[in-house]
């Protein structure tokens, strides 16, 4: 990804998550380039699958970033 060659990034994020889901970086860089390429879908599936196995403040913190905000608290936690 430092070399500019998302492409490659992606591919590699996409292993390392393919064998181990809980990996929590390996996760966030995977979101973080779902986000770039505007697949949304994708990237909040990945996180919510990451989640469920290892919750982590970074996974809380991008969900805050991709998630609609609203008022009802209540409606935010679900």
């Amino acid at each position: 990804q430092t070399r500019g060659d998302y492409r490659a990034a992606l591919q590699h994020a996409k292993k390392a998550c393919d064998l181990d889901s809980s990996l929590v970086p390996a996760a966030c860089l995977l979101i973080d380039l779902y986000r770039g390429y505007g697949k949304t879908r994708r990237a909040m599936r990945t996180l919510q699958a990451c989640f469920a196995r290892t919750p982590h403040p970074d996974l809380i913190e991008r969900h805050e970033q991709m998630a609609p905000q609203t008022q009802d608290v209540r409606r935010r936690m679900r």
